[in-house]
């Protein structure tokens, strides 16, 4: 994995996420050894948005990891204002991790994503355009499809936690193919 470069796979075998995963666990267990508390978020659907209310990444992970992120950042004493973005391409697909993070109260939140680039087109096009990359953190359907209902407000109007990034170059290695 690299720090905003390419790199390609040495093993055929290799499975780009499973080494995504593998990389974030590394660099969690740096942030751990530095003395910070981190929470690893593990998405089970990453989808780009592209609508009139939001641009982006959707990551769709698990009620119990939302509610940590979302505990995390409703203290009064986090405040996400940093990240480090890694990332590597396997064909059409890149692989990001985005360690956000709280340099002041030393938290991190780490994030793998990823996108296929002929889907996230659009949204990567818009999101260089308007100068901001929004993740979007949900919580993930259960087994018939229904939310859990923890990002579900009484009045049944979604919510999410946004991170905000304003050098959306940092999450696209296809920079140059975007602009052509």
């Amino acid at each position: 994995m690299t720090d905003g470069t390419t790199s390609e796979s040495t093993s055929d075998e290799a499975d780009p996420w499973q080494e995504l995963l593998e990389d974030a666990a590394a660099i969690e267990g740096e942030f751990q050894t530095a003395g910070w508390e981190t929470t690893f978020v593990e998405p089970e659907a990453v989808t780009p948005v592209d609508t009139d209310d939001r641009v982006g990444l959707r990551a769709a992970v698990s009620g119990d990891q939302y509610t940590a992120v979302e505990e995390l950042i409703g203290r009064d004493d986090v405040t996400f204002a940093a990240v480090d973005v890694y990332y590597q391409t396997e064909g059409q697909t890149t692989f990001v991790l985005a360690v956000e993070r709280d340099d002041s109260s030393e938290h991190a939140v780490l994030l793998p994503l990823y996108y296929d680039l002929p889907d996230a087109r659009s949204m990567l096009e818009a999101s260089l355009a308007e100068g901001h990359l929004f993740v979007y953190l949900e919580t993930a359907a259960d087994e018939t499809g229904e939310v859990d209902g923890t990002n579900e407000t009484e009045e049944g109007d979604d919510r999410w936690i946004v991170f905000t990034h304003d050098e959306p170059s940092l999450f696209i290695d296809a920079v140059d193919e975007l602009e052509d």
